[in-house]
């Protein structure tokens, strides 16, 4: 949900699940989005809730950012989420 209490539209959150791991997988940053908040704040929300995420967010590795920037998902020069 964006700030304005808006949804997403199906098709916005169909092109945000990527395939990483054979796991389909959402970005940190189009989580953000759809919650109309900042990554960082996105993911300090998170981390106070450690425990309801464990098992459900992983770390990309270098290989996997710049396979995900070749294909134009995320923008050059992100840092992994």
């Amino acid at each position: 949900m964006t700030s304005d209490s808006t949804l997403p539209s199906t098709e916005h959150i169909a092109n945000a699940i990527h395939r990483i791991r054979d796991v389909r997988v959402v970005l940190a940053e189009d989580l953000a989005n759809f919650y109309g908040k900042s990554v960082s704040a996105f993911n300090q929300a998170v981390a106070r809730n450690d425990a309801l995420f464990e098992g459900y967010r992983f770390q990309l590795t270098n290989e996997e950012v710049q396979a995900l920037e070749s294909r134009n998902v995320i923008a050059k020069g992100c840092s992994p989420s």
